[in-house]
């Protein structure tokens, strides 16, 4: 009889799922304890990213879903651990880079994160800080292009065209908010209402 071995799982995975401990609650008074033996976990794939880097990508990716299931099953008031998940996301961005990934498809996904993504939140300074130069100006040019075409869009809010701008300390124009006129049959902030 012929039989195939069983794929092992990677001895670095198991390692990350036992630090998220799934299935537990982690109330707000561990949460540093526990961002801690993540942490430790990460600095296993970090010794990873110069011999191993696409290993390092993989298990980055892996332990970024963990994050994810693991963020309705604690209480991170300190913040610690949606900066631990930023770390995180910086670190792949390096691993991607060693392991010589196309620097566009690196700035497109994390783009995507960020479009979709909580631990993204304010993560530009960090992430400009972790690429190199081929993939800054990889990601520049992806946010210069999305800029571009969002500042070209003349439908302004909702899909409505603006018909005034104000301006607020600077050389930025906002769309005016507009309101039902009184005695309109529609309640403000209803789009039949704009005038």
């Amino acid at each position: 009889m012929n039989t195939k071995p069983l794929n092992k799982a990677d001895p670095v995975e198991q390692l990350i799922e036992c630090a998220f401990r799934p299935g537990t609650f982690v109330p707000g008074g561990q949460c540093f304890v526990f961002v801690r033996r993540l942490e430790e976990a990460a600095a296993t794939i970090d010794r990873l990213v110069a011999i191993e880097p696409v290993r390092a990508v993989a298990l980055y990716e892996a332990f970024l879903a963990g994050c994810y299931a693991k963020a309705e099953e604690l209480d991170d008031s300190s913040g610690g651990f949606g900066q631990f998940a930023q770390d995180l996301i910086c670190r792949w961005i390096k691993s991607r880079q060693a392991a010589s990934a196309d620097p566009p498809a690196t700035a497109s996904t994390l783009l995507a994160w960020m479009d979709n993504d909580p631990f993204c939140y304010q993560i530009e300074k960090d992430a400009a800080a972790a690429f190199d130069k081929a993939g800054l100006a990889a990601f520049e040019k992806q946010v210069r292009e999305r800029f571009d075409t969002a500042s070209s869009d003349k439908r302004g809010f909702h899909g409505t065209a603006p018909t005034e701008t104000w301006r607020i300390d600077g050389p930025c124009s906002y769309p005016r908010p507009r309101v039902a006129q009184p005695g309109s049959r529609h309640p403000p902030g209803c789009a039949e209402a704009l005038v």
